[in-house]
């Protein structure tokens, strides 16, 4: 049977469709990846724009930059930093770069874009959590760590090291979402300039880290007070997905390659670690540890210290259980109370004696 060629405007017509399709898909990926981070990762993105922003707004100010999890994402309060009456030589851009479930893979991977990004801070902090030093291993080995659509080539090549069982699939996932950008990120780009067009439910994410993080990433706990009835509600979640992992407690070997390598990337890179910081934690969440739990975390962080010659900012017990919702996330009023008493006790003391060092080393000179 003889079919007929198209004629030469429709093939036109397809070449220029798939062009312009081809294009868009290219030109959101370029976007995404040099200007809005946000339209993939919203919580990331929102928080890199803002420290960027501050950056190229006050170039002259040195970036503290805090790594962790949603405890310190919660707990701490970098508005109020440095205080009105700091006197040091330099005033720090001080920032919370902190994750939900941030873990050791998140915080080397933020740290690794910062860099990329050109951000370079001066001074970090840096949260340990100590379930996940347990849990890491596990997290790495599974099939999607990170959603797809959230990594960058550069992620990739760290958890190709850290995670090499599951590359290829990994790989083919990432590959699959920057084909199509404008479908993978959908809910994201819909969520922020129509998200009418979406079930309500389907703009919460997006809708929330846009609306939640202060100026300078601090995310605050959505309720200044707790009932008895909540309390007790949320400590149960922490209670069921902690206990096992505190009762039978090692330290991963990802969980200190990861580390390791964060420490290594500061040295090289001469990044001042003012501390591997331990937040805060209640009674009620304190009581979960096992004796044995304890001694290895506490003699792990101690020589990982020592090796890197860093502090260990121990404030597991700084604060009162009446500024906890869950006995391990700090309510507004208790992150100001801890912000104060780390920049007091922890920060402040660092950050004047280096500026006295360099005081003494520009008087020789």
């Amino acid at each position: 049977m003889w079919i007929s060629q198209p004629p030469a405007r429709s093939r036109s017509a397809l070449l220029w469709g798939t062009g312009v399709f081809v294009a868009a898909q290219l030109a959101l990926n370029l976007v995404i990846g040099r200007w809005h981070p946000e339209w993939s990762d919203p919580e990331y993105g929102y928080r890199f724009r803002k420290l960027k922003n501050w950056v190229k707004k006050e170039p002259d100010r040195p970036p503290l930059v805090v790594l962790g999890s949603s405890r310190i994402g919660h707990g701490f309060k970098a508005d109020c930093l440095p205080p009105a009456n700091w006197k040091g030589q330099e005033s720090p851009l001080v920032f919370n770069m902190s994750l939900a479930g941030g873990r050791p893979t998140h915080e080397l991977l933020v740290l690794k874009r910062l860099l990329a990004a050109g951000i370079h801070p001066r001074w970090l902090v840096i949260e340990v959590l100590p379930p996940i030093l347990n849990w890491e291993d596990g997290y790495l080995a599974s099939p999607d760590p990170i959603p797809a659509n959230r990594l960058r080539w550069s992620d990739l090549e760290v958890l190709d090291r850290y995670a090499p069982q599951t590359r290829w699939s990994r790989k083919r996932k990432w590959l699959q979402t920057c084909l199509v950008p404008w479908y993978s990120n959908r809910f994201a780009l819909l969520s922020q300039y129509a998200p009418s067009w979406l079930e309500p439910g389907k703009t919460v994410e997006v809708q929330f880290w846009r609306h939640s993080l202060t100026p300078k990433g601090w995310q605050p706990f959505p309720l200044t007070s707790v009932t008895h009835e909540q309390y007790e509600k949320w400590f149960g979640v922490a209670r069921h997905d902690y206990t096992q992992v505190l009762a039978n407690f090692r330290v991963a070997a990802g969980a200190d390659r990861l580390y390791r390598e964060m420490l290594a990337i500061c040295r090289q890179e001469k990044i001042e670690v003012l501390g591997l910081l331990l937040m805060p934690e209640g009674t009620d969440f304190r009581n979960l540890y096992s004796g044995e739990a304890c001694q290895t975390i506490n003699a792990y962080l101690q020589g990982l210290c020592r090796e890197f010659n860093i502090k260990l900012i121990d404030a597991r017990t700084w604060m009162s259980d009446d500024l906890f919702s869950d006995s391990h996330h700090l309510l507004p009023g208790g992150a100001e109370n801890f912000t104060r008493r780390l920049w007091q006790q922890a920060l402040e003391p660092q950050l004047q004696k280096q500026g006295e060092l360099q005081s003494s080393e520009g008087f020789l000179e």
